[in-house]
């Protein structure tokens, strides 16, 4: 196909687009696209990450796309310096939600770390146009005990809900002993999966 106006991906699965000169390939790009139940969906954050890291907007966290190079791919993370993330997704609709899943970047020698707690919470509903949040039908808290880049968190028993808070806790001033001891540690989020 000739790219003459924007693709509409609507499935999963590897992309690839290629630049011709004549009929010679003169480069090539390719990005995978993964699926959830969060995908594409309107979100808000509760604080802006920093000027420094901002991905593409809060839409990073939900644009199908999960880094699988660290650093190297930096634009792909929102970054958080000392702050929380806060962020609520709207579904769409009323749906099952059975576990989150959460993309991050555990680097301590560059002052990133993992959060040292995540809460999700169910909410019925947000009042959009003054940013209402009322009180959730459960929120679950889970310390984060690993140093895995994925925190996958598996609910305690099946939510049905519209509205997905998610509050990844920042670990706060970085301990002595360690690089960037006393300064503010950077939290880094990639993408969020609802399933």
């Amino acid at each position: 196909m000739e790219y003459d106006s924007p693709v509409v991906i609507t499935q999963p699965g590897i992309y690839t687009a290629s630049l011709y000169s004549g009929n010679r390939i003169a480069g090539k790009v390719s990005q995978k696209f993964h699926f959830n139940k969060a995908t594409g969906k309107k979100l808000v954050l509760a604080e802006h990450p920093s000027k420094s890291y901002p991905g593409d907007g809060a839409f990073t966290l939900v644009n199908g796309i999960q880094n699988e190079m660290g650093l190297a791919r930096s634009k792909e993370f929102l970054g958080f310096s000392g702050t929380d993330m806060d962020v609520t997704i709207d579904l769409g609709k009323d749906q099952a939600v059975a576990a989150i899943v959460l993309h991050t970047l555990h680097l301590p020698a560059s002052w990133i770390y993992l959060p040292r707690e995540i809460e999700i919470s169910c909410m019925p509903y947000i009042d959009t146009t003054v940013i209402t949040r009322h009180a959730p039908i459960e929120t679950f808290t889970f310390k984060v005990s690993d140093e895995k880049n994925i925190q996958e968190i598996v609910l305690p028993k099946q939510m049905n809900c519209r509205y997905i808070r998610v509050v990844a806790k920042n670990t706060g001033i970085i301990p002595s002993g360690n690089p960037g001891s006393g300064e503010k540690a950077w939290l880094f989020i990639d993408e969020i999966e609802v399933k």
